[in-house]
């Protein structure tokens, strides 16, 4: 697809209950809201966080969506080419709505898998000689989301046995960290790789004719080991109507900081940052194929960050790349698709 033929945004929001549909926002509607978004991936064990901003709501559309742990799904994606895609999935942690500028702004921060890592507990016991696989299907089941493992996975037998009793994510971290795995969840799925490795996704190919922005960049930037943690709240007290939308807007921009730093966390050194128009369809552990004059090599996505704004000009995915050598097997079929 020939980057001049994208030049329209659009896309679906659904916010409510569990599996239910609640609210729906689309840009195919008369007059289409202004939105935002931030969407930031890594592949670790914490839950992704995202942000959607959405303008000039009603007061009662604003209090029936601003509800913890409501699920947010959010698609975006270009009119010309394949339509709205699906970009992220989370349930709601922080919702503030705010006057700006004569209007307002209610801001989302939706975290993917928060709810499942929370609440999901296990209570298991295998025989000898069962496999780490087994285990794996039944911790999808039990965390209610859908297992998406690579192929050919070095999965661990356990030889005396397996039982245990707990949170499911650190049955998860134990059992993958024992087989040489590594887990998280990408819009509401397990996702099982091996440690560095990929997923069994066709490769998404970066190239000035398919959309990739600029050349690549070299980074030589050691990844920050800095653990992720909640951003504080805001002091609440009595004031004014501006101090409070003040004291919300330095805590949404405390959440902006945290998503931020997550997105640099997993910056490696010798990686490559690339930034194309949007590629909602790319998560990390995936492959990409960068196809440009200072490099053309098969590359893993360690982070992935999406961004746009409906009315403005920006709609992007910028990505943390790091060259790696595929299976010889995975090398004959990954034959690349262009966007």
């Amino acid at each position: 697809m020939q980057t001049g033929t994208l030049f329209r945004h659009c896309y679906e929001i659904d916010i409510g209950e569990g599996g239910g549909r609640g609210k729906h926002f689309t840009s195919w509607q008369e007059t289409p809201l202004q939105i935002e978004f931030d969407i930031v991936k890594n592949a670790d064990e914490e839950p992704n966080r995202h942000m959607l901003r959405l303008f000039n709501l009603t007061s009662e559309t604003a209090d029936a969506i601003s509800i913890m742990d409501n699920v947010v799904r959010l698609s975006a994606g270009y009119v010309e080419h394949t339509g709205a895609m699906l970009a992220a999935v989370g349930v709601i942690t922080s919702a503030i709505t705010t006057v700006q500028d004569g209007g307002t702004v209610t801001e989302i921060e939706f975290l993917d898998g928060y709810q499942e890592m929370r609440d999901a507990a296990l209570s298991v016991a295998y025989p000898k000689g069962t496999k780490a696989d087994a285990a794996l299907r039944d911790i999808a089941q039990k965390m209610n989301l859908k297992l998406v493992m690579a192929d050919r996975l070095p999965f661990r037998e356990f030889l005396h046995g397996y039982s245990y009793y707990g949170a499911a994510r650190v049955a998860l971290r134990k059992i993958c960290g024992d087989s040489g795995l590594e887990w998280s969840i990408q819009n509401g799925e397990l996702q099982v790789i091996k440690s560095n490795g990929y997923t069994p996704r066709r490769a998404v190919v970066l190239s000035a004719s398919s959309g990739m922005i600029g050349s690549p960049t070299r980074t030589r930037i050691a990844a920050k080991e800095k653990a992720m943690t909640e951003p504080k709240s805001a002091a609440k007290g009595k004031g004014t109507q501006a101090e409070t939308d003040a004291r919300k807007r330095q805590e949404a921009e405390r959440r902006k900081q945290a998503r931020q730093e997550k997105f640099l966390k997993k910056q490696k050194k010798d990686g490559w940052v690339v930034e194309s128009l949007l590629l909602p369809q790319v998560n990390p552990g995936d492959i990409v194929k960068v196809e440009a004059r200072k490099i053309t090599a098969f590359m893993r996505v360690d982070a992935v960050r999406h961004s746009g704004s409906f009315y403005g000009d920006e709609w992007k995915t910028e990505l943390n790349l790091r060259e790696i050598v595929l299976d010889e097997r995975d090398n004959k079929q990954q034959g690349a698709t262009r966007r």
